[in-house]
């Protein structure tokens, strides 16, 4: 038999009957009466352009957070710019390894439904993922890692926080997990009650929020409103409350009023030698230890 078919294309045409020429070199599935292969065909190419796009995505998103260690703040000068960066692996060396980290896993594993954008602000990755993590995030150097609600923006509340963090962290460096890291998260799954009104209160918190407060007012052109209870565009003294007399309440700083900013002094926290030596006693574990101790001495 010449060709694999009953019924032959163009007879009058010799290479009809070639069975190396079938179908006139058409694809099958432009010949098939049925539709079948049709359905067949976009089912598999819906599959396959699904699994590749949250491949890409993925992908694109570790390029980013791979990128952020060398983001830097175009607020500062050359030089500035230059140690940012290079801090990131000698003074902040520990916090770069776990912020590359946890953003890495959060894209990597999936975990808190993936990463949903990487955005780089102020020299900070900022690394949103798709579930909400309930008002939360971390701060480990550059890297801010948080839910949906976490946008890169000075006037989302939960990044002007988390960025006190960042500058918390390139000003002590290897300190910030014992000084700032730990008790942190021991006052918000600690006893923290007994001495503060709520984890905002902490001595650490408090601390992160007046320095993101000084910054953002230097930096961002008009950023703070003259009212207390309608900073919903600027600063947010309610969600990041400025307890300057320790009250356990926050008030409102006129950045403007230089005895306003005298009293946010208050709020300042220092790391300590001991910080920096329990590096040398022990390591990562002397570190762990030397943190939870401090976290023992805030939240008790």
């Amino acid at each position: 038999m010449l060709s694999p078919d009953n019924f032959i294309q163009a007879p009058d045409f010799s290479q009809s009957f070639n069975r190396y020429s079938y179908c006139l070199n058409n694809p099958l599935k432009y010949s098939d009466p049925s539709g079948e292969f049709f359905i067949i065909d976009s089912w598999l190419i819906g599959l396959f352009s699904g699994e590749f796009k949250e491949a890409n995505k993925r992908a694109w998103n570790d390029i980013k957070i791979w990128g952020g260690l060398f983001a830097s703040d175009p607020n500062k000068g050359l030089l500035g710019r230059f140690w940012e960066t290079i801090s990131r692996f000698t003074w902040q060396l520990p916090q770069t390894i776990g912020g590359w980290g946890t953003a890495q896993a959060c894209n990597t594993l999936g975990l808190k439904g993936g990463v949903e954008s990487v955005k780089y602000k102020y020299g900070a990755t900022v690394v949103s993922t798709q579930n909400s993590w309930d008002g939360a995030a971390i701060t480990q150097v550059s890297y801010i890692v948080g839910g949906s609600e976490l946008q890169a923006d000075p006037n989302n509340s939960l990044f002007q926080h988390e960025y006190g963090h960042y500058i918390q962290s390139q000003s002590i460096g290897w300190a910030y997990y014992q000084r700032v890291g730990l008790p942190s998260a021991g006052s918000e799954h600690g006893k923290y009650k007994l001495n503060y009104p709520s984890h905002d209160y902490h001595p650490v918190e408090q601390d992160a929020n007046r320095r993101a407060f000084l910054y953002f007012n230097k930096h961002v052109t008009g950023f703070q409103n003259d009212t207390y209870l309608s900073d919903n565009l600027v600063w947010n003294f309610v969600k990041n409350p400025l307890d300057v007399y320790k009250t356990g309440h926050g008030i409102y700083i006129d950045y403007n009023n230089s005895y306003d900013l005298q009293l946010l002094n208050n709020l300042k926290v220092r790391a300590t030698l001991g910080d920096y030596i329990s590096w040398l006693c022990g390591g990562p574990i002397g570190a762990a230890l030397y943190g939870w101790y401090n976290s023992y001495n805030y939240n008790n």
